[in-house]
C-alpha cells in the first residue's frame, strides 16, 4: 500500500485534499462540530512552530487520500517522543490504510532516533482508541472534556470569585496579540502548565520561548480564531503568577474552547484560579456574542482545577486519552 510523504508547502491543489481528510475527522472526535475550512487548516499548519518538525504521510492517490498520518518531533524538549495522528474517513476504515500510515510514521519515528509513539483520542471517535491499543498503544492519560452551558452560569457566584482579590495580584486582559512588554511575564505563567498532572506518560515540560509564543498567536491568526488570556501579574515584581487562556471561531462562534490555566507552585494558595476563570467567563459572555458553552479538558487526577470547574456548573461530556508505545 503506497504511503507518500506530503510537502505541507507544496501547491494547495496537492495538499487540500489532505486537509479535507483532517478537518472532518477532526469534526467528529469533536462531537459532530462543523468542519474547519481545508484553506483555514492548511493555513495553521504552514505557520511554522519553530519548536515543532511536522510530516504528513498520506495513504494511496494524495488528490484522493484514503488516509492521512501526521508525524511531530519536538525540536527543545521530549526529543525522544513522536507525536502521531492518524485519520481515515469514516467509509474507508478497517481496509488497513490506517494500519499503513501508522506503520510509516513508527519508521520514521524510528529513523529519527525517537523510542516513544504517543497519539491523543477522543471518546465521540472510539475507534480511534481501539485502533490504537490494537497497535500495541496503553492509555497514560484520561482526561475529563466538560462542557458549561453559557445560559446556565451563576452569574453572582462568578461575580463573588472575580470580587474575591488578593491586593498582591493584578488580572491583566490580553485580547489577541500581547504587547512586547508582557511576553516575559506570559512566558513564566505559561510554564506553570508543566505542573500540570501527566499521570503515567513518560513527558517532561514544555520549553516557551518568545519566538514559540509568537508562532502560537500566528498560528490563531491563520485559523481565523480569536485569543483571549488573562494573566495574573504579581504586583510587587510584575512576574507573572497564572494564566487563563480561551479561543473561538467568530465565524462559527457556538463553542468557546479553554486551552489552559494554571497557577504557578509558589504563587498557589491567592484562588488566582478560580479568579481568572471567573474573569475569563465574564469577558466571554460579553464579547463572545453567539457562543452557548465552554469547553474544556482537564486530568483525571487534576482535583483542584475540577473542583473549580464543577463549582462553575462544568459537566463531563467526553474523554480526551492519551496513548503510548515504545518503539
Amino acid at each position: 500500500m503506497a504511503v507518500t510523504v506530503c510537502d505541507i508547502h507544496g501547491p494547495d491543489d496537492e495538499v487540500l485534499p489532505a486537509m479535507a481528510v483532517v478537518t472532518a475527522a477532526a469534526a467528529e472526535q469533536q462531537g459532530g462540530l462543523p468542519p474547519r475550512p481545508a484553506e483555514r487548516e492548511l493555513a495553521v499548519r504552514r505557520t511554522a512552530d519553530p519548536a515543532l518538525d511536522t510530516r504528513l504521510l498520506l495513504a494511496g492517490d494524495p488528490g484522493d487520500p484514503d488516509g492521512v498520518g501526521e508525524v511531530a518531533f519536538e525540536l527543545d524538549s521530549n526529543t525522544h517522543v513522536a507525536h502521531i495522528d492518524i485519520w481515515v474517513p469514516r467509509e474507508r476504515r478497517r481496509q488497513g490504510f490506517g494500519s499503513a500510515l501508522l506503520a510509516a510514521a513508527e519508521e520514521r519515528a524510528r529513523t529519527a532516533g525517537r523510542t516513544l509513539g504517543m497519539a491523543q483520542v477522543n471518546s465521540p471517535a472510539p475507534s480511534g482508541r481501539a485502533f490504537f491499543e490494537a497497535h500495541g498503544y496503553v492509555a497514560g492519560l484520561v482526561s475529563h472534556c466538560n462542557r458549561l452551558l453559557l445560559a446556565e452560569v451563576d452569574r453572582s457566584l462568578v461575580a463573588s470569585w472575580v470580587a474575591d482579590a488578593d491586593p498582591g495580584f493584578d488580572l491583566v486582559l490580553v485580547d489577541g496579540h500581547a504587547p512586547d512588554h508582557l511576553v516575559p511575564p506570559l512566558l513564566e505563567a505559561v510554564a506553570a502548565i508543566n505542573d500540570a498532572p501527566t499521570d503515567d506518560l513518560d513527558l517532561e515540560g514544555e520549553a516557551f520561548s518568545p519566538d514559540r509564543f509568537r508562532a502560537m498567536e500566528a498560528a490563531v491568526d491563520a485559523s481565523g480564531h480569536r485569543r483571549c488570556t488573562f494573566l495574573a501579574q504579581h504586583r510587587a515584581t510584575g512576574a507573572g503568577a497564572g494564566f487563563t487562556t480561551v479561543r473561538w471561531d467568530p465565524e462559527e462562534p457556538t463553542v468557546v474552547w479553554q486551552r489552559g490555566t494554571a497557577v504557578l507552585p509558589h504563587h498557589r494558595g491567592h484562588r488566582l484560579g478560580r479568579r481568572m476563570k471567573a474573569a475569563m467567563l465574564q469577558h466571554v459572555l460579553a464579547a463572545a456574542e453567539g457562543a452557548r458553552e465552554v469547553q474544556t479538558e482537564n486530568a483525571g487526577t487534576n482535583a483542584h482545577m475540577l473542583a473549580i470547574n464543577d463549582a462553575l456548573g462544568f459537566a463531563p461530556w467526553a474523554e480526551e486519552v492519551v496513548l503510548q508505545k515504545p518503539l
